[in-house]
C-alpha cells in the first residue's frame, strides 16, 4: 500500500472479512434448514464489499478507471444479497401466498398512508396484490 489509509483500509477489510468467513463456516456446520442458503449468501456481502472497498482505495488513481469495474462487482452481488433477503423474508413468513392471506384476513379495510402521504398517495388493499407489488418493486430495484 502507498498510503496509511490503504494500509487501514487493508487491516479493516481482513477483518470483515475474517469475522465473516467464520459466520458463513459455522452455518454450513450447524445450520441445516432451508434458510442456509440465503442466510450465507447474505453474509458473503461483507467479504465481496471489503475487498471491493479495498481495491477501489488501491486503484482510485489508476488512469483506466478500473473502479467502476469493482463498483458494477459490487452492485451485482448487492442485487443478489437483496434477492436473497427477499427469499429469507418469505421462507420464514411461510411463502408468499401465506404472507398475502395473513395480510388480507388482519386488514378488511383498506390500508391508509402515514402522515402526508396520505393526501397524495391512494390507500391500498393488503393481500396478494400488495405482496405481488412489493415482489415486482424489489425486482426492479434488484435489475
Amino acid at each position: 500500500p502507498q498510503n496509511i489509509v490503504q494500509m487501514i483500509g487493508a487491516v479493516a477489510a481482513v477483518l470483515a472479512i475474517l469475522g465473516s468467513l467464520v459466520h458463513v463456516a459455522r452455518h454450513l456446520k450447524y445450520n441445516k434448514t432451508r434458510l442456509r442458503n440465503c442466510t450465507i449468501r447474505i453474509l458473503f456481502i461483507v467479504p465481496v464489499f471489503s475487498i471491493v472497498s479495498w481495491c477501489c482505495l488501491l486503484f482510485e488513481a489508476n488512469k483506466w478507471n478500473v473502479v467502476v469495474l469493482f463498483e458494477g462487482l459490487r452492485d451485482l452481488y448487492e442485487a443478489v444479497a437483496l434477492a436473497s433477503f427477499l427469499q429469507f423474508v418469505f421462507t420464514v413468513l411461510g411463502g408468499p401466498y401465506r404472507v398475502a392471506i395473513t395480510l388480507k384476513a388482519e386488514s378488511a379495510e383498506p390500508v391508509h398512508h402515514i402522515g402526508p402521504l396520505r393526501k397524495c398517495l391512494p390507500s391500498f388493499n393488503a393481500g396478494a396484490e400488495f405482496v405481488a407489488i412489493v415482489m415486482v418493486g424489489i425486482l426492479q430495484y434488484i435489475v
